[in-house]
C-alpha cells in the first residue's frame, strides 16, 4: 500500500473555422495548415481527441498552454520538413517527447507549433544484443517492456512515464548507473534534425563536439533529436527493497544511508540506493523510506547484503516489501501522480567527514520548507504532497561517465560520493503555484548556503530535476558552458533556435 502511496511523488486565416480560436493569434495559428499542406493527416487542432492525447501532460501547469496545433511527425524526414516551415516563418516552437517537465512552458506552448514526437516510437533491437535504437517518443516503460522478454536491459529511466529523450538529453540516472554511467554515456549515436533542416549523425567519429554536448546539453540548443541508438545489457530479474518507518527514525535511517553509499555503492556497481523522505497521503502520517535495488542478486560481492540489512536492524518499521522482478515492474512503483501540478528542483552537495551533522541539518530546512508549504495548502483547504528525494552519485558512476570523451556535465570522481538534494511538491490549486516556487527556491538557496558554510558545497545542477528559475549550465564549470555554447553557434549560427524554441533550458 505504501509504495502505491510513494507513487504520487515521486510528465487563423488559413486554418478551417473550427480550427481558430479566438484566443490564437493568426500570426501563430497560420503556419498549422502550412504544415499540414506538407504532412496531411499529422496535424491536429483543439476539441479533438488527439489534439487532447497530446496536451496531456504529467503536470497540468503544462496542459494549460494550448497551441493552436501539435504537429505529429513520424519521421526524421517529417521533422525536418517541419522545422524549415517554423523557421523560414519566424513561428516560434516547442518540441514534446514524454512531457515530464514540471513547470508551464517547458515542453508546451500557447502562442506557436508544439511538435509532439509521439508517433516516432520504434524499437529495433541489433541481432548482436548490444545496441537498440529508440524512437524520440518512446516512454521507458515501452523501452522495458520490450527488452525484459529477452533478457536485455537499457540504461534508462526508474519511473514508467518519463520521456526517452529528455531524460537521455538531460543526463538520466538509473538502476544501471553505477556500472555504465547516465543514459548519455551509453549513446552510440544521435541522429538529429539542426535548425537548418539538415539530418546529421552525431557520434564519437561524425560530429563529435555536438554528440559531446547531446550527452547532458539538452536539445533545444542543437536541434531535435530523432533517434537514439544506446547500447543495452544482459539483465536479469532485478531484486528490490523499499522499507518505511515513522518520521522520527529518519536520523537514523539517513546515517545508515549515507554509510551506505559511501561502503556499498563505492565497491559495488550493481548496487543502487534511494532516501525519500515526506508526506505522500492524506490518510498517512510523514513517513522515511529508502529502495535499496541489486541488479546481480544471484551473485553479489561478500557482506553485501549483510551492510544492506543495516536499514533492517534500524527499529519500528511500518512496512518493508522485497521483490525479484523485471524493470518493468520497478519502472511501475515511482510513476508519479499524473495530472496535478508538479514542481521539483535540484541541487548537489558532497559527502565527507562529518556530512551526517551537516545532513541532519539539510533535514532540518526540509522540514520548516515541508510545514510551510502544507500549512499555506491547508490554509485554502487543500492538502500537498511533499518529499525530498537523496541520491547518492558515487565514483563508479562518475568513472563511467568518462567513456567516449565523457560529457558535458562536468562531473569529477572523488573518494566520497556527491548526494543530489531535490525537494518535490504535488498541488491542485492554481492560486498555490508562486507560493510552492518561491519557497522551494528559497529552499535550494538555504541548502546550497548551508553547503558553503560547511565545507560540502557542490552546487551541480541537474537538467533533469531543475526548476524554471536554475541556472543549470552554469553550474556545469566555465569551460563546459562555454563549450556548449560554441557548439550550439556551430551548428545553429544564424541562433534560429535560441530565438524560437521556447520553454525548456537553452545553453545561452
Amino acid at each position: 500500500m505504501q509504495s502505491h502511496l510513494l507513487a504520487h511523488l515521486v510528465l487563423g486565416a488559413l486554418l478551417p473555422a473550427s480550427h481558430c480560436p479566438e484566443t490564437q493569434p493568426i500570426s501563430h495559428a497560420a503556419p498549422c495548415k502550412a504544415i499540414e499542406d506538407v504532412l496531411p493527416g499529422q496535424v491536429v487542432y483543439p476539441e479533438t481527441s488527439a489534439y487532447s492525447l497530446s496536451n496531456n501532460y504529467w503536470s497540468s501547469r503544462q496542459s494549460e498552454l494550448e497551441p493552436p496545433c501539435f504537429v505529429l511527425p513520424s519521421s526524421a524526414e517529417d521533422v525536418s520538413k517541419t522545422l524549415k516551415l517554423l523557421t523560414s516563418r519566424g513561428t516560434p516552437f516547442t518540441v514534446k517527447s514524454g512531457g515530464h517537465v514540471t513547470f508551464a512552458g517547458g515542453s508546451s506552448i500557447q502562442h506557436g507549433v508544439t511538435i509532439d514526437l509521439r508517433k516516432m516510437d520504434s524499437i529495433v533491437v541489433l541481432e548482436d544484443r548490444t545496441m537498440a535504437s529508440l524512437g524520440p517518443g518512446l516512454r521507458w516503460i515501452n523501452v522495458s517492456q520490450a527488452l525484459d522478454p529477452i533478457g536485455l536491459a537499457a540504461v534508462g529511466a526508474r519511473s514508467a512515464n518519463v520521456g526517452v529523450s529528455g531524460l537521455i538529453l538531460g543526463g538520466g540516472i538509473s538502476y544501471l548507473s553505477g556500472g555504465h554511467g547516465l543514459a548519455c554515456d551509453n549513446v552510440r549515436n544521435f541522429q538529429i534534425v539542426l535548425a537548418s533542416g539538415d539530418i546529421v549523425d552525431a557520434n564519437p567519429t561524425v560530429n563529435k563536439d555536438l554528440y559531446w554536448a547531446l550527452r547532458g546539453g539538452g536539445g533545444a540548443s542543437f536541434g531535435i533529436v530523432t533517434r537514439f541508438d544506446i547500447d543495452v545489457y544482459e539483465q536479469g530479474g532485478v531484486w528490490g527493497k523499499i522499507t518505511f518507518w515513522p518520521l522520527s527514525k529518519t536520523p537514523d535511517v539517513l546515517i545508515t544511508f549515507i554509510g551506505m553509499s559511501r561502503e556499498v555503492l563505492h565497491r559495488d556497481k550493481d548496487a543502487h540506493i534511494l532516501f525519500i523522505v515526506g508526506t505522500f497521503d492524506p490518510s498517512a502520517p510523514p513517513m522515511v523510506s529508502t529502495f535499496t535495488y541489486h541488479l546481480n542478486h544471484l551473485n553479489p560481492p561478500d557482506g553485501l547484503f549483510d551492510t544492506f540489512e543495516g536499514l533492517a536492524r534500524i527499529p519500528g518499521q511500518l512496512k518493508n516489501n522485497t521483490v525479484i522482478t523485471n524493470i518493468s515492474d520497478h519502472l511501475g512503483v515511482l510513476v508519479g501522480l499524473h495530472g496535478q501540478r508538479q514542481t521539483w528542483l535540484a541541487t548537489m552537495v558532497r559527502d565527507g567527514v562529518a556530512s551526517g551533522i551537516f545532513m541532519n541539518q539539510v533535514m532540518e530546512l526540509y522540514q520548516e520548507y515541508s510545514d510551510g508549504i502544507k500549512a499555506e495548502g491547508a490554509a485554502l483547504g487543500e492538502y500537498l504532497i511533499v518529499a525530498l528525494i537523496i541520491q547518492p552519485i558515487t565514483s563508479t558512476t562518475t568513472e563511467a561517465m568518462k567513456r567516449n570523451g565523457g560529457n558535458a556535465l562536468g562531473l569529477e570522481t572523488d573518494e566520497f560520493p556527491l548526494f543530489l538534494i531535490s525537494p518535490t511538491a504535488s498541488w491542485v490549486n492554481p492560486a498555490l503555484d508562486s507560493f510552492i516556487e518561491e519557497r522551494s527556491d528559497k529552499f535550494i538557496r538555504d541548502v546550497d548556503e548551508l553547503a558553503k558554510t560547511s565545507g560540502f558545497y557542490h552546487g551541480f545542477k541537474y537538467l533533469n530535476y531543475a526548476g524554471k528559475s536554475q541556472d543549470v549550465f552554469s553550474s556545469y564549470g566555465k569551460a563546459n558552458h562555454q563549450r556548449l555554447q560554441e557548439v550550439a553557434l556551430a551548428y545553429d549560427p544564424r541562433g534560429l533556435l535560441r530565438t524560437l524554441w521556447k520553454g525548456y533550458f537553452n545553453v545561452y
